[in-house]
């Protein structure tokens, strides 16, 4: 819906406990690839969530979004 918000950040303090639960369906969105890469690989230091279901099905470009994503945020924190 036009107007509505659709986008949450959530930054952690160094010493945060976190956990996740992801699909177990074969066919994820980019962003959720990407999360369990990144969760694999260090500590998060904040979420960045956007609702809706317009992240699947959207090939090399939603990668490329997702990974743009991620390094903008980093580069602030």
């Amino acid at each position: 819906k036009a107007g509505r918000r659709d986008l949450v950040l959530f930054e952690f303090g160094e010493q945060a406990t976190t956990a996740a639960v992801f699909t177990r369906n074969a066919f994820c969105a980019a962003p959720v690839i990407l999360a369990r890469r990144h969760l694999q690989a260090a500590r998060p230091r904040a979420l960045l969530i956007n609702t809706g279901n317009a992240n699947a099905g959207t090939g090399s470009t939603g990668e490329s979004d997702a990974r743009r994503c991620c390094a903008s945020l980093a580069a602030l924190l």
